[in-house]
């Protein structure tokens, strides 16, 4: 629907005083017009074809009061602007312009200022022009959603493409492509409030699944980090907060696991001996052990050597003083109560033990059943159990899914 003024082509052809009464003189002149110009006229730097003209001339023959609304429209030079399409940077003015307005023309110009106000705010989206985003437009609320309606429709069609990405993707950067500019979508009214909670709630669900059809963790982190960068309700918030920390608490998970499997490693090789399956253990823990709970660390660490002695059933004299050096540092990082005092007691128990030894330089081997197997069947029921329910309670978590809420 394109707004054409009289006025304007009459002031464009050099025609005076429009009026009623000069109105069938004026169409000679402009027919007269088109015909020189090959069957259009040039107006505020926008072509006017014949139909397009005939059109309003028609109208206007049919109810001459409208030239009356028509002036007063051309007299209103930035209203009358705006709606020709010759300036559009004035919407933040037109609400008190068309407040000066009687009723009869605001109702007149509403058709048009909706068709020129979806085109300007769509532009303005695409173009992350955010200033003229939040401008409230000015007509009445009834007429936002076909104002609005261009806007809603490219939301409507990223949300559509989310929802195709089930299972499909393992990109992120393919998310946020589809998205766009998530500034500008926040900066949009209170109108889109609901289509962009639908989107991060679009990309949420896309975290879950990463997690539970793929258990990709990376790619469901970034995603859930990504939907808490939308501007939605406290109440939708909380529960991406929520997912966010389930998905970190698998994380953390995950990475124990991984690091136990390293140290565990360790002890399988057969080509290291005692004393440097020690040192190297010690090493790795303090490298990477502020990723993982030092109660399950020390629980699962002390489970290695015991299982090694156990297996390996013959330790050497000089494998003692390591024994010494591996549990003191587990008494350092653990806070588990019924642990430490298991470690004191082995402590005391092997010093005593070395301290035998060494009264005796002869016996160069100690027998695991007469001696280590002593102080560790003292507590090896205890570690067991313990030991036990901590990977199952590991195993679990890492196993189990986030709900998809």
């Amino acid at each position: 629907m394109q707004y054409i003024n009289p006025f304007d082509i009459a002031k464009q052809i050099g025609f005076d005083n429009l009026n009623q009464n000069t109105f069938k003189k004026f169409k000679r002149r402009v027919f007269a017009e088109l015909e020189l110009n090959d069957d259009k006229i040039i107006v505020n730097n926008v072509i006017l074809y014949r139909n397009e003209i005939y059109s309003i001339l028609d109208e206007i023959d049919k109810d001459k009061s409208l030239l009356d609304i028509y002036r007063a429209l051309y007299e209103n030079e930035i209203l009358n602007s705006f709606l020709n399409g010759s300036k559009s940077n004035h919407i933040e003015k037109l609400k008190n312009l068309i407040e000066l307005e009687d009723r009869q023309t605001v109702e007149f110009i509403t058709p048009y200022l909706i068709n020129i106000l979806s085109k300007i705010y769509k532009k303005a989206f695409l173009e992350h022009d955010v200033q003229t985003l939040i401008i409230q437009p000015p007509v009445e609320e009834i007429y936002y959603e076909k104002i609005y309606e261009p806007i809603y429709k490219l939301l409507k069609n990223k949300e559509n493409e989310l929802y195709k990405l089930k299972n499909t993707f393992d990109d992120f950067y393919a998310i946020k492509y589809i998205i766009g500019d998530v500034k500008t979508i926040n900066k949009l009214p209170d109108y889109f409030a609901k289509i962009r909670i639908d989107i991060a709630q679009a990309i949420r669900n896309l975290s879950i699944d990463s997690w539970n059809e793929s258990e990709d963790l990376d790619l469901a982190l970034s995603l859930i980090g990504y939907a808490l960068k939308f501007k939605v309700n406290q109440k939708m918030k909380d529960k991406f907060l929520s997912d966010k920390t389930d998905l970190e608490n698998i994380s953390k998970e995950q990475k124990t696991i991984d690091f136990l499997t390293e140290i565990e490693k360790i002890f399988d090789n057969k080509f290291i001996p005692f004393p440097s399956k020690v040192d190297k253990t010690i090493n790795t823990v303090e490298q990477k052990n502020n990723e993982i709970k030092n109660d399950i660390l020390a629980l699962m660490i002390y489970n290695l050597v015991d299982n090694y002695i156990e297996k390996n059933q013959l330790v050497l004299t000089n494998d003692i003083p390591s024994l010494l050096k591996i549990f003191n540092y587990l008494l350092k990082i653990s806070n588990d109560y019924k642990l430490n005092q298991v470690l004191k007691d082995n402590i005391e128990t092997l010093k005593v033990l070395l301290e035998n030894i060494q009264k005796n330089e002869e016996k160069k081997y100690i027998e695991y059943g007469m001696y280590i197997g002593g102080f560790l069947g003292l507590v090896g029921g205890f570690t067991g159990v313990l030991v036990g329910l901590i990977l199952g309670a590991i195993v679990g978590t890492i196993l189990g899914k986030v709900a998809a809420k």
